[in-house]
């Protein structure tokens, strides 16, 4: 059933719920945007607690991606299971991690598509953080075979993973991140550890042939520490409910 981007609650009411009445299922086209952002806070409350506790990835999907965080768990037992996954460009993030002080034993997951040339692109990265793992790594071809062909899927596995790291590092837009950083807020209470670092101002930092490693790693700590600083995300009139599912959604609070 098509529905316009951002309709109304009420629209639901008298134009999907007869169908879904009748029907029993009634699935909505396109995906993304169908209801608008300003909505009465129980509703807010009531999409929270669909995205992060009634919808559910296909049961194969669900099955290996939960076999790949178990996976980088054991992997990483000698941080107490605990690593980092990063959603960003391979050419950035190395020195972005190194400058705010991960080193070479920091178990790091690297979510991605298809890698153009990736034993040369991925190199120095590996260099960097040799305990780096993907899905490639951590799945056997055999597992990954029904999922090619299928980037929706793979990402599906990415994100599992993801959502279960200790720290998600990310520049990239899209629904990906924005998602999984609002998935992560609310299995964690609003306290998951996000670095989203200002593009700007890396920017500055890797275009500037002459700045020093001191000074680099400088302005790397004040990026970590504003991320890390800012706990509890409130969402703004502007924001996504997906991104900020904080205040509306109480619904582990109150029972919902």
């Amino acid at each position: 059933m098509r529905t316009k981007a951002y309709s109304s609650p009420d629209h639901y009411v008298q134009k999907v719920l007869p169908k879904l009445m009748e029907l029993g299922v009634v699935r909505i086209a396109p995906f993304s945007n169908r209801l608008a952002q300003s909505v009465p806070s129980n509703i807010q409350a009531l999409r929270c607690l669909v995205n992060y506790e009634a919808l559910r990835f296909a049961e194969p999907i669900r099955v290996l991606a939960d076999d790949m965080v178990v996976r980088m768990m054991k992997k990483s037992s000698l941080a107490g299971g605990k690593y980092v996954s990063v959603h960003l460009r391979f050419e950035e993030v190395g020195m972005m991690l190194r400058g705010m002080g991960f080193d070479n034993t920091t178990f790091l997951y690297v979510a991605s598509g298809k890698i153009y040339n990736a034993a040369k692109y991925m190199a120095p990265l590996r260099q960097m953080f040799p305990l780096l793992q993907t899905k490639d790594t951590l799945a056997l071809s055999e597992e990954l075979a029904e999922f090619e062909g299928y980037s929706s899927r793979l990402a599906a596995l990415d994100y599992t993973v993801c959502v279960q790291s200790e720290v998600f590092v990310t520049t990239q837009g899209g629904n990906f991140p924005h998602f999984l950083m609002g998935h992560r807020r609310y299995l964690l209470g609003g306290n998951a550890k996000t670095i989203k670092p200002d593009k700007r101002k890396l920017v500055l930092s890797f275009d500037d042939p002459n700045i020093r490693w001191s000074r680099f790693k400088h302005h790397m700590l004040e990026i970590l520490h504003h991320s890390d600083i800012r706990g509890i995300a409130f969402r703004k009139p502007n924001d996504s409910i997906y991104t900020f599912p904080m205040p509306d959604c109480m619904c582990q609070q109150d029972g919902i």
